[in-house]
């Protein structure tokens, strides 16, 4: 196997993202004339491993996760960003389930169970596995990205990999997971600060619309990156519109209560620039986005990115529709956002990264305060 990876990816139910489901993926890359030992050498990896000496293997991986875990508590933005999304998000809930705060007590609690009764813990992994890869072979599904010829060559080794596995049903999984406070603050010994700021756009009637990408562009460039960046002293400042999410973030900041009112103003700062914005600086902002929307990262990836949003009911034309919905902004659309990022801006929720004196100095801005030992 080449560039094997496994992971668990989290895909929304719904456009409005009020339900989703987390998918197992395991990917490499292989040689046409090695289909038959790649496909044995996943089964024995997926099905076959080890995971009897769990006393010693499992101690050690946990080893590694806690030092991942140490290195973010130095900057954890990423767990900061999982949790503001996870406030008003099915789909980023399960993520922060799976890679926030929660997954690290999890840890903990799991490292507790392996010193006292590691029996227990493996006879649980050997059901786990079975139910997600011995007996769940009508859910799985096999993508392929290559050649004709080498798609026959797969097609006739699959069944190696295949004939092992049993057909189940299972019921349809429910996910009832923690939900974040609307205003949280997390407390770090150190001096830097980073805010996270997330809404929720059918909730606040505001459309799913890729116009948003353009206004939020704007935004980064006249106003966010000015006030917060240049003027504020952060390093950093980014906002976007991304499906049924508005999401800020500021990197290494200095002054968290100035950034958010600078945020909470951008409404206002929309209703001002219309006068002054001309059709041919908006066509420059819209222009800047075409070259982010269709990104390649490789024929072979491009490929496998194809089939898996056919999977999921994405066309081609989807994609073309969004480049013509960028295209289609006009400058009544930045009064129009206007209106809605006053809906917006009433209705954030925060998480907020600085010291514990920092955090006490506005106490009364945060329902709830975790602390990174």
């Amino acid at each position: 196997l080449y560039s094997m990876s496994t992971s668990i990816g989290v895909y929304p139910d719904n456009k409005e993202d009020t339900s989703a489901h987390p998918i197992f993926t395991l990917g490499y890359y292989s040689f046409e004339d090695e289909y038959p030992e790649t496909f044995d050498l996943v089964y024995d990896i997926l099905l076959e491993s080890d995971i009897e000496n769990i006393s010693t293997y499992g101690k050690r991986t946990i080893a590694n996760i806690k030092a991942n875990y140490e290195m973010q508590f130095a900057e954890p933005i990423s767990l900061a960003q999982l949790r503001s999304m996870a406030y008003t998000s099915a789909r980023y809930r399960i993520y922060n389930y799976l890679e926030g705060l929660d997954y690290y007590n999890f840890i903990l609690s799991l490292e507790k169970d392996i010193a006292s009764n590691p029996t227990e813990v493996y006879h649980k992994l050997l059901l786990i596995r079975a139910k997600a890869f011995t007996y769940n072979k009508n859910n799985m599904l096999v993508l392929f990205a290559g050649d004709v010829d080498a798609l026959d060559k797969f097609k006739t080794a699959m069944p190696t990999f295949t004939d092992e596995l049993l057909d189940s049903n299972y019921p349809k999984e429910a996910y009832d997971l923690p939900i974040p406070a609307k205003r949280e603050a997390i407390a770090i010994n150190s001096p830097v600060q980073y805010v996270c700021v997330n809404a929720s756009l059918v909730d606040n009637g505001v459309p799913m619309s890729n116009k948003g990408l353009v206004i939020t562009t704007i935004l980064n460039n006249l106003m966010l990156t000015p006030e917060i960046r240049l003027k504020g002293g952060a390093y950093g400042v980014s906002a976007t519109m991304a499906d049924n999410s508005y999401i800020v973030y500021t990197y290494r900041d200095s002054n968290y209560v100035n950034s958010l009112n600078v945020i909470g103003a951008t409404d206002e700062f929309l209703s001002t620039i219309v006068p002054y914005m001309t059709e041919e600086t908006l066509e420059s902002y819209i222009l800047s986005l075409f070259g982010t929307v269709n990104q390649s990262s490789g024929e072979i990836n491009d490929a496998m990115n194809r089939l898996i949003e056919k999977y999921y009911g994405i066309t081609t034309q989807d994609r073309i529709d969004i480049l013509e919905e960028v295209r289609s902004t006009t400058i009544s659309d930045i009064e129009t956002y206007a209106n809605y990022m006053s809906k917006i801006n009433e209705n954030l929720n925060y998480i907020i990264v600085a010291s514990p004196d920092e955090i006490e100095k506005n106490r009364d801005m945060f329902d709830e305060i975790i602390k990174l030992d």
